[in-house]
């Protein structure tokens, strides 16, 4: 119940991950990149608020990505690549005030990007890559001064 660092990355597990992984409340950060996870991200993630950094990328974990994950008022870093989460990029993110690094390179997300993503004024990172992603890129996108790192985005039209 006061587990505040879970990492596992770059192993050879397999399997769903606990669906109670963030009972307590307290969780900060998980890391459980390039394994062989699958299934959907379990619910507790959703409302799990203390979460500052998550690294699930590289895995095969599936599910609607809009609706997997939650608003989290102190992430900074979330890196959800290499997966198969299909929906679209939800409005939510852009309630996260402290995000940095937002990663959904190589999934099955459709749709547009959405215009709150240009709220997030500290993002320096930002890959939409290899999706499906159509539309326009939206001119909130122009508040994002801390986007250093270019973006990397296709855009299907």
């Amino acid at each position: 119940m006061n587990l505040v660092l879970l990492e596992f990355d770059e192993n050879q597990f397999t399997g769903v991950l606990a669906e109670n992984i963030c009972h307590g409340g307290s969780l900060q950060e998980i890391a459980a990149s390039k394994n062989h996870f699958i299934g959907r991200v379990p619910k507790s993630i959703k409302n799990c608020t203390s979460l500052i950094r998550v690294r699930l990328e590289g895995n095969r974990f599936v599910g609607d990505i809009s609706e997997a994950f939650g608003s989290y008022p102190n992430l900074n870093f979330i890196d959800l690549s290499d997966n198969k989460f299909y929906g679209g990029i939800s409005k939510i993110w852009g309630q996260c005030p402290q995000l940095q690094h937002l990663e959904h390179r190589g999934n099955d997300i459709t749709g547009s990007i959405p215009p709150e993503i240009g709220m997030c004024s500290q993002l320096h990172v930002l890959d939409l890559s290899l999706n499906s992603i159509v539309g326009q890129i939206p001119k909130e996108f122009g508040m994002l001064a801390s986007l250093v790192n270019s973006m990397k985005m296709l855009l299907k039209c």
